[in-house]
């Protein structure tokens, strides 16, 4: 039985990218919600020209995930802004 929790058994992974998502979309709001089967992530952008005293936002991107998989988003998304905060100074949320 091989033992998956040893980095070098387990398999490598390699991630493609299809043409027409290789240049993705851009998000400026990002809102969630779940379920008891799933965490729901909606991407959108802000846009002008509304009325005064409400923003649209138009989702781009829905993403469901299990909720197994949240906390290693949560993970991935930690090491990402410790990077760039090293490279390029802290952001200031």
């Amino acid at each position: 039985m091989t033992d998956t929790n040893n980095p070098e058994n387990r398999p490598r992974i390699v991630v493609s990218v299809d043409d027409d998502k290789r240049f993705g979309d851009y998000a400026n709001f990002v809102t969630g919600s779940f379920t008891p089967q799933d965490f729901t992530l909606d991407f959108g952008q802000f846009m002008t020209g509304s009325a005064p005293d409400e923003v649209k936002v138009d989702v781009v991107t829905r993403v469901k995930m299990s909720p197994q998989l949240a906390p290693r988003l949560v993970q991935t998304l930690q090491a990402l802004i410790e990077g760039y905060n090293q490279a390029h100074g802290e952001e200031e949320a």
